[in-house]
């Protein structure tokens, strides 16, 4: 247990790197012309919220974009650790809720399906009644008892053993006559097969259509998440900015920049966690 609490750690510290890492690149591989800017930091901060949840977003966006400040735009490298940090923190929580009452839905949908199933298809457990012990008329013989003649139901011994004979034999051949089969019969039985086969089917195709609807719901719910936390980066830089420049009219400049980058960012980021649903699901 303890190993692999360690090795899930280990993991989970070399994904935080990596999505460290590809944070850092995605914001240096940024598009810039004229007043417009563009990077794909942003995205993969969300993606990562996704994946691994609000710490590990919360280090790999602030971490990452920090570094990536300091290698091109060292003037907010301070406020982008803070407000990226925050962004993947509040994604992560949000993705969190999202997929339990995601799993939630589908483990409740899944469920009623299959008692459907059941409830169409009844198993029937008949038991047998449980024979009563029948008491043994041969009686030991007691010629010392002085009524034993009218009271004792003993057999003659050899007529004893000639029925019990008997009975096995009209046993042995009612049993043989009840496992042949005749046509009718087996008509029947391949038209049961038929039945619960395509019935499954059904099943089948209705869980498909219930995971399908858990992916829509993912993404439908994805984007406006995204849309959110980007936000909050936006209205972080609204605030930073206005602390460089001394004014709220010079970050105003910058807000509408900062909006188009958190659309592209969500657009981005909920193409490829709707890929990640789907392929999971």
């Amino acid at each position: 247990m303890r190993s692999n609490k360690l090795r899930l750690s280990t993991k989970l510290i070399a994904y935080t790197a990596l999505m460290t890492a590809l944070t850092y690149v995605g914001t240096l591989l940024g598009f810039s012309g004229g007043q417009f800017y563009f990077n794909l930091g942003d995205s993969v901060i969300l993606i990562c919220a996704y994946l691994l949840g609000p710490i590990p977003a919360m280090i790999a966006g602030g971490l990452g974009a920090f570094l990536g400040d300091l290698t091109v735009y060292p003037t907010t490298m301070l406020y982008t650790l803070v407000i990226k940090a925050i962004e993947g923190l509040v994604a992560g929580l949000m993705f969190i809720l999202l997929k339990k009452a995601c799993a939630k839905y589908l483990a409740s949908h899944m469920t009623t399906a299959m008692k459907d199933f059941m409830a169409s298809h009844p198993v029937l457990t008949e038991q047998e009644p449980t024979a009563s012990p029948v008491p043994d008329e041969r009686v030991a013989w007691d010629e010392t008892a002085p009524d034993y003649k009218e009271t004792s139901t003993v057999k003659d011994p050899a007529s004893a053993v000639a029925a019990d004979i008997a009975a096995e034999g009209n046993g042995a051949q009612q049993g043989a006559d009840e496992r042949v089969e005749t046509p009718d019969d087996q008509i029947a039985q391949s038209d049961v097969y038929t039945s619960e086969k395509s019935d499954k089917t059904a099943v089948s195709a209705n869980i498909k259509q219930i995971k399908k609807r858990v992916v829509l719901l993912t993404v439908a719910l994805s984007l406006p998440i995204c849309v959110f936390s980007t936000a909050l980066m936006a209205v972080g830089y609204f605030i930073a900015q206005a602390f460089i420049y001394g004014t709220y009219a010079a970050a105003l400049i910058a807000l509408p920049l900062d909006c188009v980058q958190a659309a592209i960012s969500s657009a981005v980021a909920t193409t490829v966690i709707a890929v990640f649903s789907y392929k999971s699901k």
